[in-house]
């Protein structure tokens, strides 16, 4: 079964998100912290919106406290098994996640960070802990002269695959047991642009246990 919060109000603690945006280049990818800082304050306020949207109390996570072990622990955690998930579930061609995560009430298994959670939880009274990572990759000007210059002298027999890399994902776990209760994600948008990132959220929410 899927899971469904039931109370009218619920207190979500936000994480920072991981966010890496990057240029491919002729050379290779080139990580760009411009974009990648603008991506973060952009899913950050997006998400935000969001949860107060469907009447959730925001609590915001202060980005200082990584420095802590306990937490960075955490953070390293719910990263490790947010890509395990992202493997485990796949995309569909709609570019959302095939399936819903199975509950721990209704399945054989769960997805848990388990006690790591309790370096959140002694300084946050929260109900939920929520984790955004994205990643984007975009092609210079470079690249596409490059493939379209293949193209040309190939007349179009060799198909050159795009490398603009995107995903969103947002998981919701659960403060006292650790465990995660919620993930969705997409793999279209561009969180350089506020709109975008307001699109992207808004995808991504869709189908939240929260509203």
């Amino acid at each position: 079964a899927e899971f469904e919060e039931t109370r009218d109000e619920v207190k979500v603690l936000v994480m920072a998100p991981n966010v890496e945006v990057v240029l491919m280049t002729t050379t290779g990818p080139e990580p760009r912290a411009d974009w990648t800082e603008a991506a973060r304050n952009n899913l950050l306020a997006s998400v935000s919106r969001e949860l107060e949207k469907g009447g959730e109390q925001v609590i915001m996570f202060d980005p200082e406290a990584e420095a802590d072990a306990d937490v960075a622990q955490a953070l390293l955690l719910n990263d490790s098994v947010t890509a395990t998930i992202r493997n485990h579930v796949g995309f569909a061609g709609s570019n959302t996640l095939v399936q819903r995560l199975p509950h721990r009430e209704g399945a054989d298994f769960s997805y848990t960070i388990g006690d790591s959670i309790s370096g959140l939880t002694a300084d946050y009274d929260a109900d939920y802990a929520l984790f955004l990572t994205s990643n984007a990759s975009f092609n210079s000007s470079g690249v596409f002269f490059r493939n379209m210059a293949i193209a040309a002298a190939t007349l179009g027999n060799v198909v050159i695959v795009p490398i603009n890399i995107k995903g969103t994902f947002a998981t919701l776990v659960d403060m006292e047991s650790g465990d995660i209760v919620w993930v969705d994600g997409i793999s279209t948008g561009d969180p350089r642009d506020p709109a975008g990132a307001d699109q992207i959220m808004s995808q991504v929410f869709q189908k939240s246990p929260l509203k």
